[in-house]
């Protein structure tokens, strides 16, 4: 028996939730950004990683792209993460979701990022609940957009 042409079409992939999200990861531990470029590429982000809040600026104008997310190390370089995240909302809106990942636990530190409405994620970063918060903001950003 021939095989028939009323087989049901293949279902079309399924595409991750996190597709296209521009993702800005900022540290200054070269392996860092590697695992960050990785981790975020592998759920179908699109990430710019780099240094410093200087070199995020210039990846994202060279690849003529906006964040529509921010994750800033504390300890930079070239000042601090929640310097970084102001930074670059300044430049692209502070409706930008921002978290900022340290080992810091201060008071100091959580009332300055509550005061920038920066998010404050605690090392070690668990991959999953990184890749949920993501999908949370994917989520709300559509239901604003």
């Amino acid at each position: 028996m021939a095989p028939s042409n009323d087989a049901a079409p293949a279902p079309a992939p399924r595409l991750s939730p996190l597709a296209d999200m521009v993702v800005v990861a900022i540290d200054n531990d070269p392996r860092i950004i590697e695992g960050m470029r990785t981790l975020l590429s592998a759920w179908g982000c699109a990430p710019i990683v780099a240094r410093s809040q200087r070199e995020a600026l210039a990846e994202l104008a060279r690849q003529k792209r906006v964040p529509d997310v921010i994750l800033a190390d504390y300890h930079l370089d070239e000042g601090d993460g929640v310097d970084a995240i102001v930074a670059l909302r300044w430049k692209f809106g502070p409706q930008v979701p921002a978290a900022l990942i340290t080992a810091d636990r201060s008071d100091d530190m959580r009332m300055r990022a509550y005061e920038k409405d920066v998010m404050v994620i605690n090392k070690p970063v668990k991959p999953a609940s990184l890749r949920a918060l993501l999908a949370q903001w994917r989520t709300a950003a559509i239901v604003v957009s």
